[in-house]
């Protein structure tokens, strides 16, 4: 096998041959009948004379009927009539998508223009992303300077500006961004504008071949004859007729047994024979098949041996053989039998030919009888497989030469497969030598192709009338050795002679001819093919003469005779009227035939006079072939031609009385409804021909002769499986090139729409009455595509015509009044679509609005007559139904407007555009431009009517409507004639009611985007429309659209705006990122784009990405996908062009670029043209409307484009100019958004907008965004005298900013704003001309109010900046999380919406933590704010506003609320929310949330019952954390925080958490400071990272003690908190009792724990200084208070009690109590009474006191449960004994301190012991001493 990809070279010629590649000429063809002007339109003619393609044809005289004559005429017509059209075609303006257009990108992003698409990941992202390229701009906010550009913004400048950066959009068109793939999609029902001729061989190749000679190992020594043919393996068929040479023929006897014979001849020779096969398709199973015969041998055993062992007989018997072969040879020379057969294949699998130049069949396989077709054909794929199948012949070779012919030489000599020599070219060069110099040139003959298929008929363009006789088989039972002889007789009489109608070899006409022989065969098979040569003039009574002979191969010296007779068999040619029909036929065998046989032959009955042999049956059984265009071996047609009429006849049967012609013409056409469909092809010209020239000149059989040409034509439909209404190509052929007008004064389209509207009429009628003939009725509406081209063909010959009563160049009066009728005929089908089928409708109107397009551009020049076919169309449009049109009306109509408007070439013509030059021109203010141009334009007005009927319909009739109309604007974008800017605005202009009707129907386009989010079809439709919307947009000069506007009510143009809105959102630029993040997305090109670039399905085009691998499998036109055409180059291993693959590439990212490319370029130019356009909307907004109490509808709108072209993706250059455009709207019109209350929500996304494009990279958007931030700034306090809607807009806005931040880069980008509006505010409008400047007095008013709103601002973005930050971390600071999301609620305390959502949010982050009480507590909150909203008034009411379900919201609080603090266990707290909640569902009679509040209630109070009488609810534990270090941050660093810990949780536990999560936090190590003690910061290092961490209590001062009994208020509502901390005045931590001092510090937070947060930072400090005796007071109280509360639970702890009797009583560290007792009241008396005074001295003795009592009650307690002999009981009583008796003279009865107490004022104390006290009360002695000892 040859490489792939190189064109294979042809083969180096014969000898003979001076020019290798040859091909015949080609034929002109007619370039179609359509032309722009009259002018235009000429009559021209094709001349075939002298042409290779003109034959000589007989005589008309041989003629015998009309259709002979016809069909004669046809062919030996010499010119053919056409109408030619001058080349107007328009040329397509292709797109091109590389490199990308400047406009695009950034001037800093431009990408080289060599590298072309292959471009880099990062290039593609900085053409395709907004951000641009390179990192974050390194300078600060302080560092750039204001931009006074935005704010000196005027209308002059934006326009400037945005058409600097739109030069290159003046020559870009909407539609060509749009569909750049418009060749594509061109629509079926668009008219073909040429249809070729026919041709006698539309043959895919031609081969020309010479059979040179064959020759055998052992010699030649008898005669070959050769059959050359083509078999098509695939169909199973032969495809050629038979192709006969003879070798060595002997001329006489002589020769043979005196010359000997040799079948070498040279190139000269006369029997060398050439041919053609003309081949109408071409594959690789198509094979040249020869097949030899020779001289009948008879018992050729002897003669077979001979050529199959070849040479390696002896020579002795070789020449034996020979001497009885010539003996044989001369007794039987006329009779040949099968010898052999060779194969040759023609095409490989690429189509290229495989035999050329000098080819050699060299292996003959033996054959000893003749076989079939089908017999042979398998034989052959048996040896095609296995070559030792049958046996060979040695050494026999066929040699011959094969070369293809191209289209540019031919033989000189040529005759066709009739016989008739075809004329040589004129051209001398065209001629293909095949003989040397002074040889006379050898003759070609064609070899005639047989087309089995039905469909590849088509009419004879060249003469031809054979018919081929195949004898097949018979069974003569005891007969061998059987020959058939085969004759053509005129007549059946005796005397009969036979005709030479029989070619031979060398193409005579001979009378007989006998068929090859098969030996010792009685069922022999019959492989002949006897060609035969039919006269014009054919008599009735010819027929076929078979003759049946027994041969006798062996010769006998009792018989001289070589062959005996047996029987005889007849063939008639001519049945039912017609040539004999093409099928196989039994004949019986006649022992002997009476003098006049023929038809007692036919009849074959059994007194006929006939004796039949074998009892009569059909025994030899043949096959007939008729190619002839003279006969049609048709009854029907003949039967058809037999009883027309003729004119003679007519007019006699019309003077007679009866309707005797219209019976006779009835009866004709019946035949013609039922003749064969592929005869009716054959012999259409004459058909047509005679029916038109009846129809136009025949007046008593018009009628009839149209119903037989709508029958022919309706047949022929049928034949090719033509769609219902459609034409086939061959009857278009017919009108283009062969039809005409037979008198210019009678021109067939007159008579023709005549007799169509009688039968139209006709239709009507009957189907009201009932009767109707359907096959009539279906032929006259089938047919109606034909009818009209053949109708034009006649007004166009007849339109340059002139003779009385028609002048030249105008339509005949007769014919405009019938096409108005036949126009309401139409009408009225519409209406009755039902009835008729709406697939045949749509093709009647089609070809109706065919016809109407030709006509306009006939009549183009007369404005009378092109006015009547606007009226024509008008007609067609008009909808009569009140109701409206349904889908199939509207389908048809859109059809209709279709061809006239899209497949017109000359449209922009027809539209006149110079009419609207007086309006361009025109100074004039007060011009209504759309009543004008519909007024003047009908067309126009007709497709507007059109949309406005359709727009508020059903989906699909609008989309029919959309497609019609952007395939209008795309044709005009795609015509290199329309592409000046002047024609283009004028059209536009043209169109100017159309955008107008699609502009007040704008809010329904809204409603159905909002509702088609995830429905494809319906964005498509959407984007269809806005595409043509556009268009008409950027082509409407300003002047217009003002002129236009100004007649418009100003509140109607909102709809206008809104318009521009939607085209904004629809058409957003994309990002590469965008489209990677996307899992599925929606091409904002059209969908026949998509589908090219998809998979080819527009119901499949929405998800392009997932059609990559749908375009990796696609097949292409040559049926072969890119996986299959890689694998295939691979295994090739042949090196393939980038060029040739690159549109192959399915990578990801070069097909997401190649859709972007596209999609970037549509999104750009409708950015900029709906930009173009708000900057004359703001004109007009300032010059003809108020700001101030202008239209609040139309500044809406204008608001909210603005808003929308913020909030879309753009380039970054387009967003700059849309900046300058937002400070030009803001200045006009700022204060009046402001004023009215409606654009609250407007306001709020407007700087939504404005903040979300800061997150762009670009410093000069960031300043244009801060700029315009500052302006509507000015604005809000111009127009209310404060900024609390901007502040709520600039908050709200925060909050839905920040979650979209992405990137770190992202959020520095944000703070940017934050930092540069205060710069900004005091810069802006220093310098600047502005409405917006404020007044004298306000500035101080501003400034405050813009401090509070940066404030807010920076909390918000900050903040939220800081929990996004934290969440992402793997392990983050949960309680700083819940501290900012309170903080960020708070900031938000003005929005309560917004309020409420981050409380709630707040909520739902503590129930997560298991934070029950803070969750608690944040829906308690909430719940009371919904009820402080419900009772605010309606007005100040923002969540009523919203229709928010506010008791629901506040039911739902409560619950959740009751629920949170049911699982924290603060029952009392759970029981207060009830109490709130509960009479809210009586009011509202909720019963069953009453039993479920109940049925809680009951669990909760149960709970409390028994955590009352356990005491083991633990609520929490409390530490103060302090942060130290830069690396906490400006909220951390410096701050003091108290910290809510769950239940009991150890200050160890506490310390390594904290540690832990900061040292993940920060990532460096954090040290715990070792005290509790107050730090100084001097002393610490900043970049060390210092936590201080201290355990603290709730404290309660005396007013809080006296209150707080309980355990739940001791637990809740803990608001200040203390912890102590010992020191020394010497500096240390610890020293003796009487040293020991103590700080106890007191600390406050802002609200009382538990609440909405886990920690709160301090808020104030308060210290407590206590002196050793103060500390040592305190420390005793804390002993005896810890004693006394384990006494007074129930059970005692006897463990607890244990561990703290020995820890008071038995001290082993230090001395405790005692050594306190000491110290104070013992040692250093007066230095003590002069330190501390008596008071604080007796305070001692009390707590002592207390602290003995309540040692002594535990020591009891202790004893009960103590066994007896109890060892730790016995050492705690004998260490309380010594206690007591130590301190006992100084806690007791003492002189000394009596009188010192007596001197204050203190108590007298006995002398008794303690013990004894305490024994003397238990014994109930007298109550004195019971006062002393207590």
């Amino acid at each position: 096998r040859r490489p792939q990809g190189k064109k294979k070279q042809p083969p180096p010629p014969p000898a003979m041959m001076f020019k290798a590649e040859t091909h015949e000429g080609k034929e002109k063809n007619g370039e179609g009948f359509i032309g722009r002007t009259l002018h235009n339109y000429e009559l021209e003619v094709e001349g075939v004379a002298g042409s290779s393609e003109e034959k000589y044809l007989p005589d008309m005289k041989g003629t015998v009927n009309f259709l002979q004559r016809s069909m004669l005429g046809h062919l030996r017509r010499e010119k053919y009539l056409c109408l030619n059209k001058r080349k107007a075609k328009f040329s397509i303006v292709k797109p091109k998508v590389d490199p990308l257009p400047a406009y695009m990108v950034d001037a800093d992003t431009e990408v080289k223009k060599s590298k072309g698409i292959e471009l880099g990941e990062e290039e593609v992202k900085s053409l395709f992303s907004e951000e641009g390229v390179g990192g974050l701009d390194p300078m600060t906010p302080r560092q750039v300077a204001v931009d006074h550009s935005f704010q000196n913004a005027s209308l002059a400048l934006c326009r400037n500006k945005l058409r600097e950066d739109s030069k290159a959009l003046e020559k870009d068109g909407v539609m060509w961004r749009y569909n750049p793939k418009y060749e594509f999609r061109k629509r079926d029902i668009s008219k073909v504008k040429n249809h070729p001729m026919w041709k006698k061989n539309e043959c895919v190749r031609q081969i020309l071949f010479s059979v040179d000679n064959i020759g055998f190992e052992v010699g030649d020594f008898e005669p070959m004859y050769c059959k050359l043919c083509l078999y098509d393996f695939k169909k199973e068929e032969r495809i050629t007729e038979t192709f006969s040479v003879a070798f060595n023929d002997p001329e006489d006897l002589r020769k043979v047994m005196n010359q000997g014979i040799s079948s070498n001849v040279d190139a000269a020779d006369p029997q060398r024979r050439w041919g053609i096969f003309n081949l109408s398709e071409e594959h690789s199973e198509m094979y040249l098949v020869v097949k030899v015969e020779r001289v009948l041998q008879g018992e050729s055993s002897q003669q077979d041996g001979l050529y199959l062992k070849g040479n390696t007989m002896r020579k002795q018997t070789r020449d034996l053989i020979r001497r009885k072969t010539m003996q044989t040879i001369k007794r039987l020379q006329g009779l040949q039998q099968p010898f052999c057969w060779g194969i040759m294949k023609l095409f490989d699998e690429d189509g290229e030919l495989i035999p050329t130049g000098p080819v050699e069949i060299d292996q003959l396989h033996f054959q000893l009888d003749s076989m079939s077709d089908e017999q042979f054909i398998r034989q052959a794929k048996e040896v095609l497989i296995d070559s030792k199948a049958t046996k060979k012949v040695q050494g026999g070779v066929l040699h011959m030469h094969v070369v293809e012919l191209d289209q540019n030489k031919v033989p000189e000599k040529r005759v066709d497969p009739s016989g008739f020599p075809l004329i040589p070219p004129e051209n001398k060069d065209m001629i293909l030598p095949l003989a040397p110099e002074g040889i006379p040139e050898p003759v070609v003959q064609e070899v005639q192709e047989f087309h089995r298929a039905e469909k590849t008929a088509k009419p004879h363009s060249r003469f031809v009338n054979n018919l081929y006789l195949y004898p097949m088989h018979c069974n003569f039972q005891k007969y061998r050795n059987i020959a058939v002889k085969i004759e053509i007789r005129e007549q059946d009489g005796s005397e009969a002679e036979p005709v030479k109608w029989i070619f031979a070899r060398d193409n005579e006409r001979v009378s007989h001819i006998h068929t090859a022989v098969n030996y010792h065969n009685k069922k022999p098979y019959f492989d002949s093919e006897i060609k035969i040569k039919l006269p014009l003039a054919l008599n009735r009574q010819a027929h076929i003469f078979f003759t049946f002979y027994n041969v006798k191969c062996k010769k006998s010296s009792m018989k001289k005779n070589v062959k005996d007779l047996i029987g005889f068999c007849v063939l008639p040619l001519f049945s039912k009227q017609a040539l004999i029909e093409d099928q196989d036929y039994g004949l019986r065998v006649a022992e002997k035939l009476p003098r006049n046989y023929l038809i007692p032959y036919q009849h074959a009955s059994a007194d006929n006079g006939i004796r039949y042999k074998f009892s009569g049956e059909k025994r030899f059984f043949c096959r007939t072939r008729v190619v002839s265009n003279m006969f049609t071996t048709d009854p029907k047609i003949n039967a058809f031609i037999n009883t027309w009429p003729t004119i003679k006849e007519l007019e006699r049967l019309a003077e007679k009385k009866g309707n005797y012609s219209n019976i006779l013409l009835s009866q004709s056409l019946e035949h013609i409804k039922r003749a064969d469909r592929k005869s009716l092809v054959l012999f259409l010209p004459g058909l047509l021909d005679f029916a038109t020239e009846v129809i136009a000149t025949w007046k008593h059989a018009k009628k009839q002769a149209f119903l037989a040409m709508l029958f022919v034509v309706h047949r022929i439909n049928e034949y090719f499986d033509i769609s219902e209404g459609q034409v086939a190509k061959l009857l278009l052929s017919y009108v283009q090139h062969i039809f005409k007008n037979v008198d210019p004064k009678r021109p067939l389209h007159i008579t023709l729409s005549e007799c169509w509207l009688d039968e139209l009429k006709d239709r009507t009628e009957s189907k009201k009455g009932g009767r109707r003939n359907h096959e009539q009725d279906s032929a006259v509406l089938k047919c109606s595509s034909f009818i009209f081209e053949i109708m034009f063909k006649s007004v166009v010959q007849d339109f340059f015509a002139e003779y009385p009563g028609k002048q030249k160049g105008e339509l005949h009066p007769d014919f405009s009044v019938n096409l108005k009728m036949i126009m309401d005929t139409f009408v009225e089908m519409l209406y009755a679509h039902r009835s008729l089928g709406r697939f045949l409708l749509q093709n009647i109107v089609h070809a109706l609005a065919r016809f109407m397009v030709k006509l306009f551009e006939v009549v183009q020049h007369d404005k009378d007559q092109w006015h009547e076919v606007i009226a024509l169309i008008g007609q067609f449009m008009d909808e009569k139904d009140d109701d409206g049109a349904d889908a199939v009306r509207v389908d048809l109509r859109a059809d209709f407007l279709h061809i006239i408007l899209v497949d017109n070439d000359y449209i922009v013509e027809i539209l006149r555009l110079s009419a609207l030059n007086h309006i361009l021109e025109s100074k004039e203010t007060d011009i209504d431009i759309v009543s004008v141009i519909l007024e003047e334009h009908a067309l126009v007005r007709f497709l507007v009517e059109f949309l406005q009927s359709n727009f508020s319909g059903e989906k699909m009739m609008l989309d029919k409507v959309v497609r019609l109309i952007q395939a209008f604007f795309t044709r005009i974008d795609y015509d290199k004639r329309y592409q000046d800017k002047d024609t283009k605005s004028k059209i536009a202009t043209l169109f100017t009611p159309l955008l107008r009707v699609i502009s007040e129907n704008s809010r329904h386009l809204w409603a159905r985007a909002l509702e088609s989010s995830n429905n494809t079809a319906e964005k498509r439709q959407i984007r269809n429309i806005l595409a043509v919307a556009v268009w008409i947009l950027k082509g409407i000069p300003s002047h217009i659209r003002a002129l236009w506007w100004q007649n418009e009510d100003p509140n109607e143009l909102a709809d206008f705006v809104a318009l521009l809105q939607l085209m904004v959102s629809t058409f957003e630029y994309p990002s590469l990122q965008r489209r990677k993040a996307e899992e599925k997305f929606d091409c904002i090109l059209s969908a026949n784009t998509a589908a090219v670039l998809g998979d080819g399905n527009s119901g499949t085009v929405s998800d392009l990405k997932n059609n990559l691998e749908s375009l990796y499998n696609k097949k292409s036109k040559a049926g072969v996908s890119l996986r299959e055409r890689r694998a295939l180059i691979n295994k090739r291993a042949t090196t393939w062009r980038r060029s040739q693959i690159h549109t192959l590439t399915t990578t990801s990212r070069e097909y997401l670029v190649s859709i972007l490319r596209l999609e970037s370029g549509m999104s750009v130019v409708v950015s900029r043209t709906v930009l173009f356009t708000l900057l004359d909307v703001l004109e007009f907004l300032k010059s003809s409307i108020n700001p101030q109490t202008g239209s609040v509808n139309l500044c809406s709108a204008v608001n909210n484009l603005i808003i929308t072209f913020l909030s879309c993706h753009q380039t970054p250059r387009l967003w700059v100019n849309l900046l300058r455009t937002v400070h030009l709207f803001i200045e006009t019109h700022g204060k009046a958004i402001f004023f009215v209350s409606e654009f609250s929500q407007q306001i709020i996304s407007f700087v939504s907008a404005l903040l979300s494009m800061c997150r762009w990279e670009s410093y000069q958007i960031c300043k244009g965004c801060v700029s315009a931030l500052v302006s509507l700034i000015y604005a809000n306090f111009a127009a209310t005298g404060d900024l609390d809607r901007v502040q709520i807009a600039l908050t709200v806005s925060m909050s839905t900013l920040v979650p979209t931040l992405t990137t770190s880069e992202e959020e520095v980008r944000v703070q940017r704003v934050v930092d540069l509006l205060p710069r900004y505010k005091s810069e802006s409008y220093r310098d600047v001309k502005t409405n917006l400047v404020l007044k004298p007095g306000a500035e101080e008013r501003f400034s405050e109010c813009f401090d509070i709103l940066m404030k807010r601002v920076t909390t918000i973005l900050k903040d939220s900046i800081e929990i996004r930050r934290q969440l992402s971390l793997q392990i983050c600071d949960r309680t700083t999380i819940g501290n900012l999301l309170m903080r960020i609620a708070e900031a938000y305390v003005h929005i309560p919406k917004i309020h409420v959502e981050h409380l709630e949010r707040l909520g739902n982050f503590q129930e997560n933590q298991k934070n029950f009480a803070e969750a608690g507590s944040c829906y308690l909150e909430i719940a009371q704010l919904y009820e402080k909203i419900q009772k605010s008034p309606q007005a100040a009411n923002p969540l009523k506003k919203e229709k928010v379900d506010i008791v629901a919201k506040i039911d739902y609080c409560y619950l959740k609320a009751c629920e949170m603090l049911d699982k924290a266990r603060l029952y009392e707290k759970c029981n207060f929310a009830y109490k709130r909640l509960i009479p809210r569902y009586e009011s509202r009679r909720k019963y069953n949330e009453l039993a479920n509040a109940y049925a809680h209630l009951n669990k909760v109070f149960s709970s409390l019952a028994l955590a009352e009488t356990k005491q083991d609810r633990l609520l929490g534990t409390y530490y103060r954390i302090g942060f130290y270090g830069k690396k906490f941050g400006e909220y951390r660093d410096g701050r003091e925080f108290v910290y809510k810990k769950p239940r009991i949780t150890r200050l160890v536990e506490v310390v390594s958490d904290m540690k832990s999560l900061y040292s993940h936090l920060l990532n460096d190590k954090v040290e715990v400071h070792p005290d509790s003690g107050k730090i100084d910061r001097s002393k610490l290092d900043p970049e060390k990272n210092t936590i201080q961490i201290t355990y603290v209590t709730p404290y309660f001062d005396d007013e809080d003690k006296k209150n707080r009994t309980d355990f739940i208020s001791k637990n809740t509502n803990l608001d200040k908190f203390i912890f102590s901390t010992p020191f020394t005045l010497g500096g240390k931590a610890q020293g003796s009792c009487t040293q020991q001092c103590k700080r106890k510090t007191i600390l406050r937070v802002p609200s009382p724990f538990p609440c909405c947060k886990t920690s709160q930072e301090i808020t104030s400090t308060e210290e407590l200084i206590l002196n050793p005796l103060e500390n040592a007071i305190e420390d005793i109280m804390i002993r005896g208070d810890k004693i006394a509360q384990c006494l007074e639970k129930k059970p005692i702890s006897y463990k607890t009690l244990t561990g703290l009797l020995k820890g008071s009583v038995a001290t082993e560290v230090n001395g405790g109590p005692v050594e306190i007792c000491h110290a104070f009241l013992r040692d250093n008396e007066e230095k003590n009474l002069k330190e501390y005074g008596v008071a604080r001295l007796i305070e001692l003795r009390k707590v002592l006191r207390k602290f003995l009592q309540a040692c002594q009650r535990g020591l009891d307690a202790n004893a009960e449960r103590a066994k007896p002999q109890d060892i730790l009981q016995e050492h705690l009583a004998k260490s309380f004994d010594e206690m007591c008796s130590l301190m006992r003279p100084y806690v007791l009865d003492s002189r000394k301190w009596a009188a010192v107490a007596v001197k204050n004022g203190g108590d007298r104390l006995s002398t008794v012991s303690m013990k004894d006290a305490f024994s003397i009360s238990s014994k109930g002695t007298s109550d004195e001493v019971k006062s002393k000892a207590t």
